[in-house]
């Protein structure tokens, strides 16, 4: 069966005509276009119209044969509005609805997020687990719980939402409102503006340099890259990143223990190093629970592609559209 995904973020509209069969998943056709947000959701929602047709042409299916269109939106979502999204610049806007009108379909709309984790949790890192948390470490934090091949959303759709966890209480300001949140102390934009914070401390390191002598170059990877090398700033920078992130998983695992955790987003790049330097981290604030019974921590494997794939299986794992 064919179905479309759509992931629609602040800066481009991912687009994807997806063949789904059991457990094998293959692209089509797809699509990328720029966002151009702020715009009037009528005249989005008839852009992705559009693409979703054009999607079908490309992929040689009929646009009838395809039964809905699935798509993640950034944001607080529930129940097909889109209540609240920054990136988007969208408020309380009946977006599936509109979207529904312009594509003559069947619509499910989903916080990308969870979209993405859906579909790591189908066709990448989460293939073999029947329980995942994603966790994307990007501009933000995003997070997304899946449970028996379900999104998990809570009682009002706002569940799972890891970033937001209250780590040091009264601490850094989170872009939410709120202070302490696991976002202002472990995102790559707050891992940037520490390590800015850090060069100013120690004008010889090593950070000067991958920077090009401007401190607002500095990205989730500077510190990374000046750790490995040697540069003593950076390291510094990474170990308080570490057990702030260990500490955020711990409580995670300590309120769900999903059989597996999930890494996504730019900073989850640095792979098995990153992996090896949490585990015993994790395990070491888990007291009184065998590390031999944690969950499973891995990659993200499909990047961009988690959420287009997420988006089109949400008819198939959700079963009524919002």
């Amino acid at each position: 069966m064919y179905r479309i995904g759509i992931d629609l973020g602040g800066t481009n509209i991912a687009a994807g005509l997806v063949e789904v069969c059991g457990e094998l998943f293959r692209f089509a056709a797809r699509k990328s276009i720029p966002t151009r947000a702020p715009r009037a959701p009528e005249e989005l929602a008839a852009e992705i119209a559009q693409i979703s047709r054009q999607l079908a042409i490309e992929g040689g299916v009929s646009y009838e044969e395809i039964p809905d269109i699935g798509i993640g939106a950034p944001g607080m979502i529930c129940e097909g509005v889109i209540l609240y999204s920054n990136n988007l610049q969208l408020h309380q806007v009946p977006f599936a609805q509109m979207l529904q009108k312009h594509a003559g379909k069947p619509v499910f709309l989903e916080n990308d997020a969870n979209t993405a984790a859906l579909g790591e949790f189908f066709g990448g890192a989460g293939k073999a687990c029947r329980s995942m948390e994603m966790i994307t470490l990007g501009t933000g934090i995003g997070s997304g719980l899946i449970l028996n091949g379900k999104i998990y959303t809570g009682e009002n759709g706002f569940g799972g939402e890891m970033g937001h966890m209250l780590l040091y209480p009264g601490g850094r300001r989170c872009t939410c409102g709120a202070k302490g949140c696991l976002e202002a102390y472990c995102s790559a934009t707050a891992l940037a503006e520490v390590s800015r914070q850090a060069m100013q401390r120690d004008l010889k390191s090593v950070m000067w340099e991958i920077c090009g002598g401007d401190p607002k170059q500095a990205n989730g990877r500077t510190a990374f890259d000046a750790m490995r090398r040697g540069d003593l700033m950076g390291r510094r920078v990474v170990l308080r990143f570490l057990q702030d992130l260990a500490i955020g998983i711990a409580n995670t695992i300590r309120l769900l223990q999903p059989e597996s955790i999930c890494l996504g987003g730019g900073i989850a790049q640095e792979g098995d190093w990153l992996l090896q330097s949490l585990r015993p981290r994790i395990a070491k604030l888990m007291i009184g629970q065998p590390e031999q019974t944690l969950p499973q921590l891995c990659t993200a494997k499909l990047g961009g592609d988690a959420g287009i794939l997420g988006a089109a299986l949400l008819g198939q794992k959700k079963g009524e559209p919002t």
